[in-house]
């Protein structure tokens, strides 16, 4: 494979095509994590619990590290489970994605790629469980929305129609969407102050998304096939009908709230995303339609919650509302004015009351409308909006993954119980507790240090489907039953050989607060099984900030939080440590640059107490916000003997004036205007003579986050320095250098690799 690499100070290497010589059993490995380690997608059980759909993709060597690298050559299986028998529902189709069952079971309703009978485009498909036959059922190809996904078919209550998302491809909207704000098409006019009052209103973030991705949303006839047009333009994220099947709801667009108010907005009740609600009629039923603006949206709660009555709840401005028919019409109210910021909610089997992880409003003693962000448990009623908050056993936190569903509705075995999953703080298990909401009890029915992901299950609530692996298991479908027992449901991945066992070592430290509080971080050293205090092994360290990596360790061989397999690592002697990283929030100004560096530091020469690492060989990692930490730590301290990084923005005050999506609280450093040397002082380009360890960049070509100017113009400062620097630039690849090409993943790999066994490996031992 071609790689642009450049490389200071080894002139052999310049401009050269860089091959290694490694060992053929890492090379092995690597080639099996990458191209065996598939990933399990979207998972739906039909409601009678009979069957279970599930998209598997695995990387291959033409896919780049962007947005298509998620779906293409992704494959649909389905399973019975009682027989254990798998179905292809369409072999021919290149891509088989987004399975979505029928309220009876008896059908699945699937997007399908299938280049060579229907071109470069997904259309609407159905197979029949009977006949086990699969038919086209849209004409119109099916419109992507953002990252590339489309959005996820949806059966209407009766069965009898599916709601769809098209592209339209009308003259009219190409040529408006070519022109975009510019009504000169042989120039493209930018304009600031005074002059802007001569041009036109300018389009909104999601009115030029709308018209560079035309789309519309339909209603398809499940067993003849045509569509009726719903007037709702756009592409959605998301739309689900009513029980009644009357009303479509959906959410439209995501803004990013943060960067439409540059960071003027209250981030305690706000969530970082937001997006529009919409309810419209179906079959031409125009009254009581109904639309609410930045609607808060996160990853966790993509679905739509209908509830019977066709009444909806929804977040807006971090307070729960429901919109009900009154007179005709949807009118909206609020539901309990002391829930803030809902982490996640789900509403009761029999929709009487809705179970939130979330926060209350203590602005008893406190400042009016400041509220104190927590993951409790709260039960409101839907009748009178009274809040109960529920007592979990001591140490078990909740977060937006914590409320299990099938179907759309609690997990509930029992009337008066609802299942729930937590995390034991103090022994890094993740657990599964029974929650009884009368007496306040909870019961823990299954523990394990392991990553366990629930995912649907039937009507009935005999059973859900959930994604689990652990250190030495790697990643399958499991079915778990009210009473905590399992049973391994796909062989989707099998054990890797030569994958090493693994050991995860936590340890909770107190690391500098950006407000010179004292707070709490948690870190997981992965060694190789059987490792004890005082084998100092070489450490590559992985920071991303304001992420929580340690939960990460417990995936198969110490996961791939690096991009390179951790087992990888830990096969050629290193431990591999991931840390977390506490940052100020983003409507706070401080130097973002030398706080991150004091708490790095902290954690690992912590760590490094216990006599597991030796602080003579440690690496420092990290990519796109990571790679920006990484490389800014370098310029603040000695402490680390290497470093790996990329996907970053190096040259702060440039990434201000060139990149769009950067505003004045990106980083919590205000505008270059208002403190130049703030910039300075966190810009790792313009300190880049502080840099005394080697480095090596990575980069895909095509990744518009870490630009490839930003490592280019890094990587000729450290090298007119005569600071020692290698910098590999992967033609094709995206932000996503580790998921895409299975060639470029593991060459990647192996230069890390290569450059951690020159650099750190045989460095003397500290005399610690």
């Amino acid at each position: 494979m071609k790689v642009r690499c450049v490389c200071s100070i080894t002139l052999s290497l310049l401009l050269g095509l860089f091959s290694f010589q490694t060992q053929a059993g890492v090379r092995d490995l690597l080639r099996s994590a990458f191209s065996d380690g598939s990933v399990i997608d979207k998972v739906a059980v039909s409601p009678n619990g009979k069957r279970l759909a599930y998209a598997v993709f695995r990387p291959n060597d033409h896919t780049s590290g962007s947005a298509d690298a998620y779906y293409r050559g992704a494959r649909l299986a389905i399973v019975d489970l009682t027989t254990g028998n798998t179905v292809d529902p369409l072999p021919t189709a290149e891509t088989t994605w987004l399975p979505s069952w029928d309220p009876s079971g008896s059908q699945l309703a699937f997007l399908a790629l299938d280049t060579e009978s229907y071109g470069n485009q997904f259309h609407l498909w159905v197979y029949d469980v009977e006949s086990g036959a699969s038919r086209r059922l849209s004409m119109e190809p099916i419109a992507l929305g953002l990252g590339g996904r489309p959005l996820v078919p949806y059966w209407s209550a009766n069965g009898k129609k599916i709601v769809a998302s098209v592209a339209t491809h009308t003259v009219e909207q190409e040529n408006e969407a070519s022109a975009l704000d510019t009504p000169d098409r042989s120039a493209t006019v930018y304009r600031s102050g005074k002059e802007r009052l001569d041009e036109p209103t300018p389009r909104s973030v999601e009115q030029n998304y709308i018209a560079l991705h035309p789309a519309r949303i339909i209603e398809v006839d499940a067993v003849m096939g045509p569509a009726t047009d719903l007037r709702l333009a756009g592409p959605a994220i998301v739309a689900a009908s009513s029980p009644s099947g009357q009303w479509i709801a959906s959410y439209s667009t995501v803004t990013n709230l943060y960067l439409k108010t540059n960071g003027h907005y209250d981030h305690n009740r706000y969530h970082y995303f937001t997006t529009n609600l919409s309810i419209i009629g179906s079959e031409d039923n125009e009254a009581g339609e109904f639309s609410v603006h930045d609607v808060d949206y996160t990853d966790q709660k993509q679905s739509l919650s209908w509830l019977p009555g066709d009444r909806l709840i929804y977040q807006t401005a971090g307070l729960l509302n429901i919109a009900e028919m009154h007179d005709g019409k949807f009118r909206s109210r609020p539901l309990a004015h002391e829930v803030v910021r809902a982490r996640s909610f789900e509403a009761s089997r029999d929709a009487r009351w809705l179970a939130v992880v979330g926060g209350l409003d203590y602005t008893r003693g406190g400042l009016p409308g400041v509220t104190k962000p927590t993951d409790e448990l709260l039960l409101i009623d839907l009748s009178d909006g009274s809040v109960r908050r529920q007592q979990l056993p001591a140490g078990v936190t909740l977060n937006s993954n914590s409320l299990l569903t099938t179907q759309g509705r609690l997990w509930q075995p029992s009337g008066h119980e609802v299942m729930l999953l937590g995390y034991h703080e103090s022994t890094a298990q993740q657990v599964l507790l029974r929650h009884n909401i009368g007496t306040g009890k909870s019961r823990v029915v299954w523990r394990h240090a392991g990553l366990l992901t629930p995912l649907d299950g039937p009507e009935d609530q005999s059973f859900i489907v959930a994604s689990y692996e652990d250190t030495s298991t790697p990643l399958n479908l499991v079915r778990i039953r009210p009473e905590g027992s399992f049973d391994k449901i796909s062989g989707i991945n099998p054990p890797i050989d030569g994958f090493p066992e693994v050991e995860v070592r936590e340890q909770v430290v107190e690391v500098p607060g950006w407000d010179g509080s004292r707070l709490s971080a948690r870190s997981a050293l992965i060694v190789p099984k059987g490792s004890t205090a005082g084998d100092r092994l070489p450490t590559l360290v992985v920071n991303y900030p304001g992420l929580r990596m340690s939960r990460y360790a417990y995936a198969y061989g110490g996961g791939r939080e690096a991009g390179i397999p951790a087992a990888a690592l830990l096969s050629r002697g290193y431990a591999v440590l991931y840390i977390e990283l506490p940052v100020r929030p983003r409507t706070t100004i401080g130097n973002r640059a030398q706080e991150s560096t004091d708490v790095i530091v902290n954690q690992v020469q912590s760590v490094a107490a216990r006599g597991y690492i030796d602080t003579n060989r440690v690496a420092l990692a990290g990519w796109s916000q990571g790679g920006y930490t990484a490389a800014a730590t370098a310029t603040y301290t000695n402490f680390f003997r290497a470093y790996v990084f990329g996907a970053g923005a190096y040259d702060l005050m440039g990434a201000y004036g060139a990149l769009a999506q950067f505003g004045e609280t990106s980083l919590s450093l205000g505008s270059p205007w208002s403190n130049i040397q703030r910039y300075i002082d966190n810009s790792p380009y313009h300190r880049v003579d502080r840099v005394n360890a080697p480095i090596l960049m990575l980069v895909g070509s095509d990744d518009v986050e870490g630009a490839v100017q930003e490592h280019l113009k890094f990587f000729r400062a450290l090298d007119r320095l005569g600071k020692t620097s290698q910098l590999a630039v992967y033609p094709g690849a995206g932000h996503g250098l580790f998921i895409g090409s299975v060639d470029t993943a593991i060459d990647a790999s192996e230069r890390v690799l290569e450059f951690l066994d020159k650099h750190l490996k045989d460095l003397p031992l500290s005399s610690d």
